[in-house]
């Protein structure tokens, strides 16, 4: 499939409003997967201050 090809499906996907909201939905739960995976090990602990030596 040619790039040119799939950018047209997906611009004729988001001009309908079923499929804005299915390309939009799909989008925002990547990012709230990626941000599972990422914080999800529970390892919540912030660094420690730079200038905590001097």
């Amino acid at each position: 499939m040619s790039i040119r090809r799939l950018m047209e499906f997906f611009t004729a996907l988001y001009r309908n409003p079923w499929g804005r909201v299915l390309l939009l939905s799909i989008y925002y739960f990547a990012i709230l997967a990626g941000l599972v995976v990422m914080y999800g090990k529970g390892n919540l602990t912030s660094p420690d201050f730079v200038y905590q030596g001097f």
